[in-house]
C-alpha cells in the first residue's frame, strides 16, 4: 500500500487519507481527470447563460424549453450506460470522451438556437454516461472503509474543472465571443484519450463476474481456493492477461443467463426482478431531486447577474473564492459518512440544502442583498457538494455488480424526467407568482421530500464489503439486522 502524507496538509483531501495501493491510486488520477473535464463542460451553459441567449437571440421563454430540451439527452445514453455491464466499464469510459469532448467544441461554432440546442443536447448523452461510469469505478475498486472518502476526492478533482470554466469566465464573460471559446476549449481531452486508454483498468469486480458466477464474496473465496492449490501442491492455473497490475478478462461477446436472452431491455428487467425496492426508491429519488434542481441549475448564475448585478468578473470571484472556501466537504462528508454511516448523513444533507436554496432566491437585491447572497451561495455549494458525494456513494453501493452501471441508468431516467419538468414547470409559474425567482424557490422546495425517500428507501451501506450490503432487502429489514 502507498500513503500520500502530504495529503492531510491540503485540507480539502479530508483529515486522515488512507493507505491505497499503486493502481487504486492511478484509477483516482485517472478518473478525477475525466471528471475534471466533464465539469467544465457542464458548467458553461449555466455559468454563460445570459451571453448566449443575448448572441444567438434566445428569449427567457425559449431558454426554459430549450433547457428542458437538453436535459433529455442522456436518456438516449441508456443503452451505452447498460452496456457497461456487459461489455466492461473501461470499454464504455473510453468510448464517451472522445464523443462529447468533439460535440461540446462544436457548440462554440453554433448559429443559432436549434443548433446550440443539438449539439449540447448529443454532448450530453455521452457526457452523462462518462460521469456515471467513473463512479461505478470508483466505488467497485475502492476499499470499503474509505469508499466514501474516495468519491469525494475525485469530486474535489472534477470541481477544478468548474473552477477553471469559472475562472476564464472572469477574463472573458463579458466579451462577444467569450462563451464560444469556453466551449471551444472543451476539445482539450482528446490530448489524454490516448493516456486514459493505455492506464484505466478494468474493475476487479467486473473481471470477477464475467470470469465465473457471480457469488457472495466471490472474490475472498477465489484467494482462498488458490491457496488450498497452493497448499495441495497443485500448480498454479494460467492466469489471464494482466494490464498495468490488473487482471483483464474480456467479457463474453454473449453471456448466458437473462441478459443475453432478450432485447435492449432486459438488464432492467432483471434488476428490478432482483431488487424492486431499492431500484424502485433510485427512480423516485433522481425524479424529485431533478425535479427540485431543475431550474435552480439553468438559473444560479442568471440569478446573479441579473437580479444582484454581479459582472462577469463578480461572478468569477465568488465561484473561486467561494468554491475554494467549500470545496473541503466533498471529502469531509464521504470521510465523515465512513465513520458514522451514509444515510442519516445524506437525508440532513438534502434538508439543509433545500432551506439554504430556497433562502438564497428569495433575498431582494440591493447592497445588503449583495452580501446574504455571498454568504448563501458559499453555504449552499458547499452543503451540495456534500450532498453529491453522499448520493453518488449511496446510489452505487447498494446495487449488486452485475447490475450496477444499469442501476445508474436510473438516475439517467429520472433526471430526464424530473430536470426538465422542473424547468418547464418553473417556466409556468413564474408569470403567475411574482418572477422567475420566485418560481424557482418555490420548485426547490420539493427537495425536502428527497431526504424521507433517503430514509425510507435505502439501508446503511458504510464499512460493508459491496458483497455484504443487502440490496434486495428493504432498509426497514436492515435497520432491524
Amino acid at each position: 500500500a502507498y500513503e500520500l502524507p502530504w495529503l492531510r496538509y491540503l485540507l480539502i483531501f479530508g483529515r486522515s487519507p488512507p493507505a491505497l495501493t499503486k493502481g487504486q491510486w492511478r484509477v483516482i488520477l485517472l478518473l478525477s481527470g475525466c471528471g475534471f473535464f466533464s465539469a467544465y463542460d457542464s458548467m458553461i451553459f449555466t455559468l454563460a447563460l445570459p451571453q448566449i441567449q443575448r448572441d444567438l437571440g434566445i428569449s427567457d421563454d425559449a431558454t426554459s424549453f430549450l433547457g428542458s430540451c437538453i436535459a433529455t439527452g442522456p436518456l438516449l445514453g441508456i443503452p451505452l450506460l447498460m452496456g457497461a455491464d456487459r461489455f466492461g466499464r473501461r470499454a464504455v469510459l473510453l468510448m464517451t470522451v472522445a464523443p462529447y469532448s468533439v460535440l461540446t467544441g462544436l457548440t462554440a461554432m453554433s448559429r443559432g438556437p436549434v443548433e446550440f440546442g443539438t449539439l449540447q443536447f448529443f454532448a450530453r448523452v455521452f457526457l452523462s454516461v462518462e460521469v456515471l461510469v467513473s463512479q461505478v469505478v470508483i466505488v467497485e475498486e475502492m476499499p470499503s472503509h474509505c469508499r466514501g472518502w474516495a468519491v469525494g476526492v475525485t469530486s474535489v478533482c472534477s470541481c477544478w474543472g468548474s473552477g477553471l470554466a469559472i475562472l476564464i469566465f472572469g477574463f472573458v464573460g463579458d466579451t462577444p465571443w467569450g462563451w464560444r471559446l469556453l466551449y471551444a476549449l472543451s476539445v482539450v481531452p482528446l490530448v489524454f484519450l490516448s493516456y486514459f486508454r493505455r492506464f484505466l483498468p478494468e474493475t476487479q469486480r467486473f473481471v470477477a463476474q464475467v470470469a465465473g458466477p457471480v457469488e457472495p464474496k466471490v472474490i475472498g473465496a477465489k484467494v482462498e481456493m488458490k491457496n488450498l492449490l497452493q497448499d495441495s501442491g497443485v500448480p498454479d492455473p494460467p492466469e489471464p492477461p494482466a494490464e498495468n497490475g490488473v487482471s483483464v478478462v474480456p467479457a463474453p461477446a454473449e453471456q448466458s443467463g437473462a441478459h443475453a436472452c432478450s432485447g435492449t431491455l432486459q438488464p432492467v428487467f432483471d434488476l428490478f426482478s432482483h431488487s424492486k425496492w431499492m431500484a424502485s426508491a433510485a427512480l423516485l429519488l433522481a425524479t424529485v431531486d431533478s425535479f427540485a434542481m431543475g431550474a435552480h441549475a439553468l438559473y444560479d448564475f442568471k440569478y446573479l447577474q441579473t437580479q444582484h448585478g454581479f459582472a462577469a468578473k463578480h461572478v468569477s470571484m465568488l465561484g473561486i473564492l467561494g468554491g475554494l472556501l467549500a470545496m473541503g466537504m466533498y471529502a469531509l462528508a464521504g470521510e465523515l459518512s465512513d465513520r458514522i454511516g451514509r444515510r442519516t448523513l445524506l437525508a440532513v444533507f438534502y434538508t439543509l440544502h433545500a432551506g439554504i436554496t430556497v433562502a438564497y432566491y428569495l433575498v431582494p437585491p440591493g447592497v445588503v442583498g449583495a452580501k446574504v447572497v455571498i454568504v448563501l451561495w458559499t453555504l449552499r455549494v458547499a452543503v451540495g457538494m456534500g450532498t453529491g458525494t453522499l448520493v453518488t456513494t449511496l446510489g452505487s453501493e447498494v446495487f449488486p455488480t452485475a447490475h450496477r452501471a444499469t442501476a445508474q441508468s436510473l438516475g439517467q431516467v429520472g433526471a430526464s424526467i424530473g430536470k426538465p419538468a422542473g424547468i418547464l414547470t418553473e417556466g409556468l409559474l413564474a408569470p403567475v407568482i411574482g418572477g422567475h425567482w420566485n418560481a424557482t424557490a418555490f420548485t426547490m422546495c420539493f427537495q425536502f421530500f428527497v431526504g424521507l425517500i433517503v430514509m425510507k428507501g435505502f439501508p446503511e451501506t458504510a464499512g460493508k464489503e459491496l458483497e455484504d450490503i443487502g440490496w434486495t432487502s428493504a432498509p426497514t429489514h436492515e435497520a432491524k439486522e
